[in-house]
């Protein structure tokens, strides 16, 4: 069933097997990676609490505690993520998987001194793959893109297959202020086709295309971007410029009037339309803005 990626099905099958044998820790444990594959991390955060409500003689426990921070993390709850990977250190030191997460929360918090000293220490008890990938995250962060790109092309292409979503982004970001722009769309292309109903991909390809003075795929892809993000009016700041560098002023002109309308201090759609407004000519108009 993984291997289908049918994960609902496994979900399901896993829920049946657990109703026969209610005490399987493995199975409560493999029900809450399923809900992690699947992005349901309510039902995995519900999974991996009953399986650390059981102690003793539970095999399961601590890697349990490292899902719960996980999801922690995803949700910048860093003090309860905190809590539980220190749990998991001060009774096994040697748990690689506790040094990555704790990695990863410094680096989320910008504490890019003691992310370094984690991920090494990840690296150094067996997580290499994983703990390279981080540092090369953090470099980016840090604005060391060539020490970024020296750590990510040293992966193997098994490594690379690992890469995740988020991880193709940096590295397309980070290609793009060297310079690299084919390199940075194979990337950002990469993360798209591993996850078509994200909008950054379609946002960083829209970027791509406007500063090419390719305005109208660019407009395709900031279609793309607002159909599946939360907040939609940046991508729609970037349709408008769109249509604003094809001649569609009027269109332009409606897009950030109705963005200034459902948020008057929305700095960004106010300084676009006066952008707009000076490439007509009406410059008292947009002294305004």
């Amino acid at each position: 069933l993984f291997l289908n990626d049918d994960i609902k099905s496994a979900i399901n099958n896993v829920k049946k097997t657990i109703d026969i044998d209610k005490s399987s820790m493995n199975l409560k444990y493999d029900l809450a990676k399923l809900y992690v594959l699947n992005a349901d991390y309510s039902n995995a955060k519900k999974t991996f609490k009953k399986i650390v409500q059981k102690k003793a003689s539970n095999p399961f426990y601590y890697e349990a505690l490292i899902g719960l921070s996980k999801i922690n993390l995803i949700y910048d709850n860093f003090l309860d993520c905190m809590n539980n990977i220190e749990i998991v250190i001060k009774n096994n030191p040697r748990n690689a998987s506790a040094y990555l997460v704790k990695a990863q929360a410094f680096l989320n918090q910008k504490d890019y001194e003691n992310a370094e000293v984690y991920f090494n220490k990840a690296f150094k008890l067996g997580l290499t793959k994983e703990a390279k990938i981080g540092l090369a995250v953090l470099n980016h962060k840090k604005g060391n893109f060539l020490e970024s790109k020296l750590i990510y092309d040293s992966l193997t292409i098994e490594e690379q297959n690992f890469l995740s979503y988020d991880d193709l982004v940096v590295f397309s970001l980070n290609e793009y202020n060297l310079g690299n722009v084919n390199k940075a769309k194979e990337y950002v292309i990469t993360a798209k086709n591993k996850n078509s109903k994200r909008p950054e991909a379609y946002g960083y390809l829209g970027k791509f295309s406007y500063d090419e003075f390719d305005y109208h795929a660019a407009q395709d892809y900031y279609n793309n971007a607002i159909k599946f993000a939360e907040d939609k009016s940046p991508y729609r700041v970037c349709l408008a410029n769109c249509y604003v560098q094809t001649g569609n002023y009027r269109t332009a002109i409606l897009v950030f009037n109705n963005l200034i309308k459902s948020d008057p201090n929305y700095a960004k759609a106010h300084s676009a339309k006066a952008m707009c407004l000076l490439k007509i000519g009406k410059y008292e108009k947009a002294s305004i803005e």
